[in-house]
């Protein structure tokens, strides 16, 4: 018999003060279809087969009527519900408390994996069994439950149990109990199994169906993406990544798949956990526990595991294989779309798993909607797209007055030159500061150098100093000759040199390796008196120890190449030296001839540090490429980068110690020409 659907409200349907004010409380106004049609049915004693999709609220449609019918009555087990799971069983009996508490009637969960005592301690004052069929019966060979003065016996997800091979469990459990009493079957699908085990446990039943042409959630979008089967990791990877669910359930079909497909996720930055029957209880509570908690986005699961699970929020189901059966597809697709919200159904199908979607199509009419696989352009646009929605409407939020600024927009949008897009850019980063509340680190104000006091140089310094001002005011077009000059050794000059002081002062607070730079420069300006000279000798016995602890981090090519040039600066100084030219003339002071590279004074205003990043030659040709992605990825100037060392699959760059996590953290997940680019630390 098939009901006809009317929406009422709890009112109608007779219920007590206490029942409705506990409504109340818990915010339930209006029932749904399977409560409305459920309800009063269950009050009047008849017993029921129930087919309703998954998270429609049918586990309140039996739990009002039965706590309002029973009286307070603890220690003799009036009511048992049977689940196929633990986390089935945990959720009813969950219900079957919140509804109760005006009456305070006892509720136990019953379920293996757990230890005996706190049960049976449970049992002997509960009135509300809810068990898995295995431990119950246990419980009851073992004289622990007693069943005769049972009044109401249900059966949550019929389907599920029996698919499950809880049929003798069940059997001899039925068996247990009188012969007077109510019964209740609920069931996503009534397969011929669903319709043999009604016949053996319910007396004069009334079907209700909620679903006569679709036994799948309405709330519920599903589509399907043809894949060849092959690298199917990485297509579910484009799936997620152009999809960017709030959260999921990703189904696979065996135990293996699941830690494959999370070890993956994991590696390319998605928070992923494993739930499968490998997993002790109280792991497989935690992980749930972090999902519904935002902890992680993505729960890999068998159909075992995932049977029972209770997300209301869950935006996503993935199958990442689709199951051979129709009805575990049903079940599946029914943890998402629960209780009004709506809900999207994805599957990965291989050529040789289409004779499963035909199948879902021919027995609950389902219209599985075909989608192409993403295209990394797509991907990347639909990222955009939604940052930038997500940015709009945190903005709206914030209720900025912007119309003075609306000519100032036009004006940045009509010329999108280089600068502009970088001001834009700007603008954005700033935006995202704002709605995630990061505006202590952001300094606006305008960078106008403060004054600084300057100490009176020492006598030293003062002597040395005078022939550079000297040499000023006879050559005024040079001055960058206080940053050159340090750097040559001239043989007629006053001794001790201006810098001494100030070198061994700045060495004892810079860090290592500046002072080891400096100090290997001014080494090599001294003992190069001529292109052609031979290093000292003591420059061979040098002990290298200590430079190799602090520069294990730079390549020994870079090392190598840094060492070279050190040495061509030197040479030219030496010649310049003997050649005696006179430091005051423009052309004595530029660097050698093809030497792009600024000054050792200025390359050491500011230390460097490596990041390393997951591309390298398999998408760049040279290291100017990589440049020109840092600068504009992280709004950065070439002048704030140092050397790039490329390799196959990722590239070492050196940055600015300042700017360093900025940079990463601009850098990280972020897409370029169609490359999702991760930066971190590079290793030492």
């Amino acid at each position: 018999m098939s009901k006809q659907l009317t929406h009422t409200n709890f009112d109608h349907f007779y219920l007590s003060d206490g029942m409705l004010k506990t409504l109340g409380r818990v915010h339930y106004s209006t029932p749904t279809p399977v409560q409305a049609a459920t309800i009063p049915l269950v009050m009047a004693g008849i017993d029921l087969i129930v087919q309703s999709q998954t998270g429609t609220g049918k586990t309140a449609a039996f739990a009002i009527p039965i706590i309002e019918m029973l009286e307070h009555n603890p220690g003799t087990v009036e009511v048992l519900f049977l689940a196929p799971t633990r986390e089935l069983a945990k959720q009813v009996s969950e219900e079957f408390a919140r509804f109760s508490k005006f009456k305070k009637i006892s509720v136990a969960t019953i379920y293996g994996g757990t230890g005996y005592e706190a049960q049976h301690e449970a049992l002997e004052t509960a009135q509300v069994v809810v068990a898995t069929p295995g431990r119950l019966l246990d419980l009851c060979n073992r004289g622990h439950c007693d069943l005769s003065k049972l009044l109401i016996f249900g059966l949550d997800e019929a389907d599920e149990m029996l698919s499950m091979g809880f049929a003798e469990e069940v059997d001899a459990i039925i068996k247990m109990l009188p012969e007077e009493r109510q019964s209740l079957l609920f069931s996503a699908t009534i397969t011929e199994d669903v319709k043999a085990l009604g016949k053996s446990m319910l007396y004069y039943p009334e079907f209700v169906t909620l679903s006569d042409d679709s036994v799948a959630a309405a709330d519920v979008t599903h589509q399907y993406f043809p894949v060849s089967g092959v690298g199917r990791q990485r297509d579910l990877l484009r799936v997620l990544e152009y999809e960017e669910p709030e959260n999921a359930i990703i189904f696979a079909n065996t135990k293996g798949d699941t830690f494959a497909v999370t070890r993956f996720l994991k590696r390319h930055g998605m928070r992923a956990e494993v739930l499968n029957g490998d997993l002790p209880q109280k792991e497989r509570e935690r992980t749930l526990a972090m999902l519904r908690n935002g902890e992680i986005d993505f729960l890999v699961a068998t159909d075992v595991a995932a049977r029972g699970i209770d997300i209301s929020e869950l935006s996503h189901v993935i199958n990442y294989v689709i199951p051979e059966s129709a009805e575990v597809y049903v079940h599946r697709t029914g943890r998402t779309g629960r209780a009004g919200s709506r809900g999207v159904a994805l599957s990965l199908i291989s050529p040789r798993e289409m004779a499963t979607l035909f199948n879902i199509r021919k027995l609950y009419g389902m219209d599985l909607e075909k989608r192409p696989l993403p295209a990394p352009a797509e991907i990347i646009e639909a990222k955009r797209n939604r940052r930038l929605a997500d940015l709009d409407a945190s903005l709206n939020q914030a209720s900025l007055p912007y119309g003075a600024a609306l000519g100032l927009a036009q004006q940045l949008v009509g010329s999108a030159t280089a600068q502009n897009v970088k001001l834009l850019a700007r603008l954005i980063a700033l935006a995202d500061k704002v709605a995630k509340g990061q505006l202590d680190d952001v300094d606006l104000r305008p960078s106008t150098p403060a004054p600084v006091a300057v100490a009176p140089p020492a006598p030293a310094v003062e002597a040395a100093a005078k022939p550079a001002a000297k040499a000023e005011k006879e050559e005024p077009v040079a001055e960058v000759a206080p940053a050159a000059k340090p750097r040559v050794r001239d043989e007629d000059a006053p001794a001790p040199r201006a810098e001494a002081a100030p070198t061994e002062e700045t060495a004892e607070v810079a860090p290592s390796r500046r002072r080891r730079r400096r100090r290997r420069d001014d080494d090599s300006a001294e003992a190069a008196p001529a292109a052609d000279a031979p290093a000292p000798a003591e420059r061979k016995e040098k002990p290298a120890a200590p430079e190799a602890s602090t520069d294990d981090e730079r390549p020994r090519s870079s090392r190598s190449r840094r060492g070279r040039r050190g040495r061509d600066r030197d040479r030219d100084r030496g010649e310049r030296t003997e050649a005696k030219a006179d430091v005051a003339k423009p052309e004595a002071r530029l660097a050698p001839k093809g030497d792009t590279k600024p000054t050792p004074a200025i390359e050491l205003e500011a230390e460097m540090s490596r990041i390393w990043v997951n591309v390298g030659r398999n998408h760049f040709e040279a290291a100017d490429q990589v440049v020109e992605m840092v600068c504009f990825m992280a709004g950065m100037d070439p002048e704030d980068l140092g050397s790039v060392t490329l390799e196959n699959s990722y590239s070492y760059v050196e940055v600015r110690d300042d700017y360093f996590y900025d940079i990463i953290t601009a850098m990280n997940n972020q897409d370029w020409n169609g490359i999702t680019v991760s930066a971190e630390p590079a290793r030492k």
